[in-house]
């Protein structure tokens, strides 16, 4: 996992994100669940535990990898690895925190997880 930051104006308004696994109840298909949430811009935090139309989070508890501020990028060993994307029936929820303490209105930032 290695975040990139590019420009200083991300790196200062990136605060920290969560990775986390989204798993459905047993008998429940994920896409079901799930999908129709894959193309969202996002939310304000304390909108997603509003239950009507929102992202279920119930379902997300386990946290993958976190990154925040100051932070490097995590390299697995050669032999080791973390299986994302296998045919089973769960999707992942990237949770990313950002930091405006100046109020800077239409602020924009660019980064990537690679």
């Amino acid at each position: 996992f290695n975040p990139v930051l590019e420009r200083e104006v991300d790196r200062r308004h990136i605060h920290h994100y969560l990775l986390h696994r989204c798993i459905p109840p047993a008998g429940t298909d994920a896409a079901s669940l799930f999908q129709r949430h894959v193309e969202s811009r996002g939310e304000e935090c304390y909108l997603l535990y509003q239950h009507v139309g929102r992202m279920p989070l119930q379902y997300c508890r386990e946290v993958v990898h976190v990154f925040a501020v100051g932070g490097k990028a995590v390299f697995f060993p050669e032999h080791v690895g973390l299986p994302l994307s296998d045919p089973q029936n769960e999707y992942y929820m990237l949770q990313m925190h950002y930091d405006n303490p100046d109020l800077i209105p239409g602020l924009e930032v660019k980064w990537a997880l690679e």
